[in-house]
């Protein structure tokens, strides 16, 4: 049995690909043919040939190959890299002769500046087998857990993905967006983060509806339960205006202390205090059209007269 052997050049691609699936393509090796000049494509090599019974001189041409067929030397589970014409490449043989050609990039572009746009997917199956009832499962995204990265214009993007295909009760989808300044991290039960850098918004919403934006200046909380505030300290609420729209407001405390210059009150309702007492440690007046006190036992003042008590 002969020994087989895996031989490697340096050669340059004589083909352009960027759409990450087609796998073959001509690579030129200088090794292999050292006597072609020009540019790497097939050169044709023209010859004449005599008819013995007519002697007529026939002219014909036969191509001389300058490139060899080579398929893309990776694993099967992620997107074929971009190669640009005139990049060099790794040109691989296995066994010799014109079969067994793989090429794979090497990285490393020519003087003439080629820009290099590639679309790259690393993937695996998130199911345990290819084969499922007697069916080869294709790799898609709702069965794969994968990564994609694109930086073809007006597609650059990175995605970090899971699938649910075996059972997971959740999936999640993480993606930046450079050109549109956007990221964005979701999960299958529509819960989402987001940051939008151009307009310096950051949201979190979840299934539920409830949501905390960062919005410029400004920052909005919004749910439709309860909003609970739990500090082992205290809480400083430091602002020139306070607006308390609640229809119900219940304050619960030890003691409670407002420093204020002016209070209004608008409320049409009533004012209850339960076993309290108010001390006023200055000058208060009412006013109004009409001012009632309902007590049992009425209301007790104390007059001070030349230094007296008196009723």
């Amino acid at each position: 049995m002969s020994k087989q052997t895996w031989d490697v050049y340096v050669g340059t691609s004589c083909t352009t690909l960027q759409d990450g699936l087609s796998d073959i393509i001509d690579v030129y090796v200088p090794e292999l043919t050292p006597n072609a000049m020009g540019e790497p494509t097939d050169h044709k090599i023209e010859s004449s040939v005599t008819d013995e019974f007519t002697g007529a001189e026939i002219k014909t041409s036969v191509i001389e190959k300058r490139s060899i067929k080579a398929s893309f030397f990776g694993r099967a589970n992620h997107f074929i890299p971009c190669v640009h014409k005139g990049e060099q490449v790794l040109l691989i043989n296995h066994g010799g002769g014109d079969l067994g050609w793989y090429w794979y990039p090497m990285g490393r572009l020519n003087e003439h500046g080629i820009r290099r746009f590639e679309h790259v997917r690393w993937f695996i199956m998130d199911q345990p087998k290819a084969i499922v009832d007697g069916e080869v499962k294709d790799c898609e995204d709702a069965n794969t857990f994968f990564i994609d990265m694109n930086t073809n214009p007006g597609e650059k993007r990175i995605q970090i993905h899971t699938s649910r295909s075996d059972g997971e009760p959740v999936g999640y989808d993480m993606h930046f967006i450079p050109e549109a300044e956007m990221f964005y991290l979701l999960d299958t039960k529509k819960n989402i983060f987001s940051i939008d850098s151009k307009n310096t918004i950051m949201q979190m919403i979840n299934a539920d509806k409830s949501m905390f934006e960062l919005n410029k200046t400004n920052i909005n909380f919004e749910c439709s339960g309860t909003f609970h505030i739990k500090a082992g300290t205290s809480v400083v609420i430091d602002t020139p205006t306070y607006n308390n729209n609640g229809t119900n407001q219940t304050h619960k405390g030890t003691s409670h202390t407002r420093t204020m210059t002016n209070i209004t009150d608008n409320a049409s309702g009533a004012l209850t205090a339960k076993g309290a007492t108010v001390a006023v440690d200055g000058d208060v007046t009412f006013s109004g059209p009409k001012f009632t006190v309902a007590s049992g036992h009425g209301v007790v003042p104390v007059i001070i007269i030349f230094g007296s008590n008196a009723w």
